[in-house]
């Protein structure tokens, strides 16, 4: 939230998250200390560090929310043992892991 004068009036505008980052990234790069920053838009020094990198690499677009998921699963199975799992216990529902796991090693 900001507030904006118009025509002697203050008014409260809503702003955008990327809008709040901006001015957050405006501050900190005209002189104003990361920490009153980060206090004043409630939230942490990190977070301003992150949007400061971020801007500087990616400029505007960098302040955009982003997704958090992984990039890469290293202990994700592949797709082809996880269907013989899936098909495994839909033909034994009544196992549980221990006796998936004793069958899976069993030799064939």
């Amino acid at each position: 939230m900001l507030f904006a004068a118009e025509g002697g009036r203050a008014m409260l505008v809503e702003l955008s998250v990327m809008e709040q980052r901006y001015h957050a990234v405006m501050e900190v790069i005209s002189g104003a200390p990361v920490a009153e920053v980060a206090r004043r838009y409630g939230v942490s020094r990190q977070a301003v560090h992150g949007w400061l990198d971020r801007y500087e690499r990616e400029g505007l677009a960098g302040l955009a929310d982003h997704s958090h998921r992984p990039r890469y699963q290293p202990r994700q199975l592949d797709a082809e043992i996880g269907a013989l799992i899936c098909q495994l216990r839909g033909a034994h529902p009544q196992w549980g892991r221990a006796g998936c796991c004793s069958s899976w090693a069993r030799p064939r």
